[in-house]
């Protein structure tokens, strides 16, 4: 299960001046809320700095410097009594923004991304904000042991500041990209309210007796994050991003004076992290499968067409050799008849020899053309199937005639109740192999061998029909794949060492092909 999200435009190209002015102006004074409500365990600050340099394209990024330091030197100049431009405060005021600045523009590029809906774009927004965490964590420490009295600055102090920048980060910043791309939709779910509301109490008992039970707390921590890596795993990264910062803000506050709070920070991060990457791989999974699906039904949709358009082509080559034949059959063989006849009656009136002779060569050639005739008609008009002998007319009928008039061998082999089956699949068979016939012939073909076996099942019947000719080469067969495409079955043409064969099959037949 994924959600859907809208990310217009207009949000990519950046707001207006007027909107980018009030969000200027609310930033120092929402820097301050957030640091007022923030943790020993979670710096939220940070969020609306990598957020506000995240989402603005870079043409924007010289007034959030701008407004981003100025706050922060008469915040502490004025909260904090401190110097406006003591080296200190410009090095703490300074260098944050534009290590977010230099690390977002490495990683995300000079456009403004689309939501982190991909493994590779949640990796680089994580990436960036666990850079910038700690390299702004040296500066902290410097700042900190000159003004706060922290002592000695070493290596657990370091990462303490660290991740807990990057804790904020993970729980806050995916959050807001969640709300802006997906507008709470994933909140009219009722899976989601259901798991939601699950999982959220799986994590407060735990977290609970974590708390009564100091000694288990770092195993029992690792089973509060459990929770946001199924709902990861369901929801994709909105879900992700919806239960890592709900759990991260609920851990921030009720583990607040946790003796090791490093440990909950890298916990959290790493964990959070993991379940952001899943989120992230289960979205790409379910757009690619969704994808798939509509090529699939595109492909459906197109094989439907083509076996409607071959079925067509079907109909009107019957159709148009149904015509022909009986054009031939009533206004050629009549004339020609009623010619033969005549010249046999003039033959046997007597005459001069060289009038007999004339008449003998005119008979001669009015029976070719009546042989010519008849086969053409043989060819045109398939035998009536209904009654015939499908094995007789295949393997000694006119396919036969046909192969020997161009000194070619053909031999045919029916197995299973070829008889049974109606006129219509009858008819099929023989068109397909009249369609082999005639184009192995054209090749070169001097050799054809033709196999049909019929299995029948539970109301339906399966066929299978195969010609191999040679010498050939392996080109498909239009007329056939047209016929076996019209009736739903299978084409396949395959080279052999001497020749070609030609392979369709018929599962599950219940309905004649039209």
């Amino acid at each position: 299960m994924d959600l859907k999200y809208s990310d217009p435009v207009a949000h990519r190209e950046g707001p207006g001046w007027r909107a980018l002015a009030l969000v200027l102006l609310a930033y120092p004074v929402a820097w301050q809320a957030l640091e007022a409500v923030s943790t020993a365990i979670g710096f939220w600050p940070v969020v609306l700095r990598f957020l506000l340099v995240w989402w603005l394209p870079v043409r924007l990024w010289p007034a959030v410097a701008a407004v981003d330091i100025g706050s922060a030197l008469l915040a502490r100049h004025l909260f904090e009594g401190e110097p406006l431009f003591g080296p200190y405060q410009v090095l703490i005021s300074v260098m944050p923004v534009l290590v977010y600045m230099l690390y977002i523009r490495l990683l995300r590029g000079p456009a403004v991304p689309e939501a982190p809906d991909r493994p590779l774009t949640m990796a680089l927004l994580m990436l960036a904000g666990a850079l910038a965490a700690f390299t702004v964590a040296p500066a902290l420490a410097l700042y900190l042991q000159q003004y706060r009295e922290i002592g000695d600055v070493g290596l657990r102090t370091l990462m303490s500041f660290g991740f807990g920048d990057l804790y904020g980060l993970l729980v806050g910043v995916p959050l807001l990209l969640a709300i802006r791309a997906n507008r709470l939709a994933i909140w009219r779910s009722r899976a989601w309210l259901f798991e939601g509301a699950l999982a959220l109490t799986v994590s407060l008992g735990v977290v609970s007796l974590a708390r009564a039970h100091p000694a288990l707390d770092e195993h029992l921590l690792l089973l509060a994050f459990l929770p946001a890596m199924v709902l990861a795993f369901r929801f994709g990264w909105v879900g992700a991003a919806w239960s890592v910062g709900l759990l991260g803000i609920l851990l921030a506050y009720f583990l607040s004076g946790h003796p090791s709070p490093l440990r909950v920070q890298a916990m959290g991060s790493v964990i959070g992290g993991a379940a952001l990457l899943l989120g992230a791989a289960m979205s790409q999974l379910r757009d690619q499968r969704e994808r798939l699906e509509a090529q699939h039904a595109a492909l459906r949709l197109s094989m439907f067409e083509q076996r409607e358009l071959a079925a067509r082509i079907v109909a009107l080559e019957d159709d148009g050799q149904r015509l022909v034949a009986e054009s031939l059959h009533e206004q050629v063989a009549p004339p020609l008849q009623e010619l033969r006849t005549a010249l046999a009656m003039a033959w046997r009136s007597g005459g001069d020899e060289r009038d007999g002779r004339l008449l003998e060569t005119l008979r001669s050639h009015s029976w070719q053309v009546q042989d010519g005739l008849e086969r053409a008609l043989r060819r045109l008009q398939p035998p009536a199937l209904d009654r015939a002998d499908l094995r007789a007319v295949l393997a000694d009928g006119p396919l036969w005639d046909w192969s020997s008039e161009n000194e070619a061998t053909w031999s045919a082999a029916l197995d299973g109740p070829v008889q049974d089956l109606p006129e219509h699949w009858k008819v099929l068979l023989y068109r397909m192999a009249q369609a082999g016939l005639e184009a192995g012939l054209a090749r070169g073909a001097r050799r054809f061998d033709l196999r049909v076996s019929v299995t029948p099942g539970v109301g339906s019947v399966d066929i299978a029909w195969c010609l191999e000719s040679g010498p050939d080469d392996a080109r498909p067969i239009a007329a056939i794949r047209d016929r076996a495409l019209a009736a739903n079955g299978d084409y396949h043409c395959e080279a052999l060492a001497d020749g070609a064969r030609h392979r369709v099959r018929f599962d599950g037949m219940l309905v004649a092909p039209r």
